[in-house]
């Protein structure tokens, strides 16, 4: 409820900020109507006829050819930069703008831009960290659910004997996979109230909220995935149309933007106490 009300204070106080959140999404939905990776990648998936498991086998296996290696090192590293780039020059005025209507400032004017001055150094050195961290744990995922794929891979074969160590070990990779996955963007995304409220000691701070209230983020984060992966598939499968495209920006404005004032409002909630913990 503290989020929704958030929100509609950032609605009512604050609406040339949402706007440009808005606009902003906009631009990202009609980039990703043109972005032709997820069908690659639905494509590839339909090639090896196989389950997740043997998808991310077949991905690595791409990946991990050496003549590609030295092109994607340089592209995810383009990509990171530029990404950081855009990240900081939008994201810190709008963190800005959510903490003080959060911590009921008023509104100020040009308080986006005061924002972006004043954050922008910092929100852009903590995404380059972020992104490159989640790049390198993505990949150790993969790697890490390469023993699944093989057993998975041998018991669909014929091989009945070690179905039962193929679902023991599945539902142990899965396991890893999402608490690993939880624990990362717990601690990555609470990075940025963070650094918005604090003067020094993000990341020790972040961890400290995160610490307090990790079972209640996971609950939270799971129900935004669910949702998001639901309505994303849908979309996916429906086709690249104008209806699409229209319903993808209004669902990612909405839902990012309670995602992000989610983050913002656990953050201050929890800030004081975990902080009086340690003191």
């Amino acid at each position: 409820m503290d989020t929704i009300k958030c929100t509609v204070q950032m609605i009512i106080k604050r609406p040339g900020v949402m706007v440009i959140f808005s606009i902003v999404l906009l631009a990202y939905s009609i980039a990703g109507y043109f972005n032709p990776i997820p069908a690659i990648l639905l494509g590839l998936s339909s090639i090896t006829n196989g389950n997740v498991f043997e998808s991310i086998v077949s991905y690595l296996q791409i990946l991990m050819d050496p003549k590609i290696i030295p092109v994607l090192i340089i592209a995810v590293l383009a990509v990171i930069l530029i990404a950081s780039l855009i990240i900081a020059l939008f994201l810190s005025g709008y963190f800005y703008s959510v903490n003080n209507s959060i911590t009921g400032k008023k509104r100020a004017k040009g308080e986006y831009v005061q924002g972006l001055k004043k954050y922008f150094s910092r929100v852009l050195l903590i995404t380059l960290r972020v992104l490159t961290f989640g790049f390198i744990f993505i990949v150790f995922m993969m790697v890490a659910s390469i023993p699944a794929a093989v057993v998975t891979r041998a018991a669909l074969t014929g091989n009945q004997e070690i179905a039962f160590a193929a679902v023991f070990v599945d539902i142990l990779t899965i396991g890893v996979l999402f608490f690993g996955c939880m624990f990362f963007r717990a601690y990555m995304f609470f990075w940025y109230p963070a650094a918005i409220s604090c003067e020094k000691s993000f990341f020790v701070t972040a961890k400290r909220v995160v610490d307090r209230c990790f079972w209640n983020i996971v609950k939270t984060f799971l129900v935004f995935d669910l949702v998001f992966i639901a309505l994303e598939y849908a979309m996916l499968k429906i086709g690249n149309n104008m209806v699409t495209l229209i319903v993808g920006w209004i669902f990612r404005t909405v839902f990012y933007v309670l995602y992000i004032n989610y983050i913002f409002v656990t953050y201050k909630k929890t800030e004081k106490a975990a902080l009086k913990k340690h003191s």
